[in-house]
Order: structure tokens, then C-alpha cells, then sequence
């Protein structure tokens, strides 16, 4: 990868090569799901367990919230907006 005043040039592992204005570097990611008896097959079938990932999924729904996977201790005991 090279950047210059007009993006980015970048060259794959086979070879390839690619320009572009912006580049998004994904270096991938970990799921931290909370160890919940039955909860493996509801996941992604009405139980998800991101937000910011799977909101629009509810939204305009009812929905509950589950902060065990938070990674920081306050988060979880941070409690959220009553909501009817």
C-alpha cells in the first residue's frame, strides 16, 4: 500500500493491483457473546447480541437488553432507559 496526494495505491497478494480515493483497512473481529444456557440457536433468529450491528433488526420493536458481554465492568452495571 502507497498513499499520494490523490489515495491510495495498493497492491494484493497475488498481484493485483487497486486505486482508490479512501481506504478501509477491516482486520476483522470477535464476537463476545455472553455464556447463556439455549442462546446458540436463537442468535441472529430474534436474539442478537449487538446493537450497533443488529438494531435495525427491532427497530421500531419491542426489544430487551443484555450487558454481560460488555468488555468494561461499568458498562454492565450501567443501567439503560426504562422504555414502555
Amino acid at each position: 500500500m502507497r498513499r499520494d496526494e490523490g489515495g491510495f495505491d495498493v497492491r494484493a497478494a497475488g498481484g493485483e493491483r487497486a486505486r482508490a480515493r479512501k481506504l478501509l483497512l477491516a482486520t476483522g473481529m470477535r464476537d463476545r457473546v455472553p455464556d447463556l444456557p439455549g442462546l446458540e440457536p436463537l442468535l441472529g433468529a430474534g436474539v442478537y447480541h449487538c446493537p450497533d450491528c443488529d438494531g435495525w433488526e427491532v427497530a421500531g420493536g419491542r426489544a430487551a437488553g443484555h450487558r454481560g458481554a460488555a468488555r468494561d465492568p461499568a458498562q454492565r452495571a450501567r443501567p439503560g432507559p426504562a422504555r414502555r
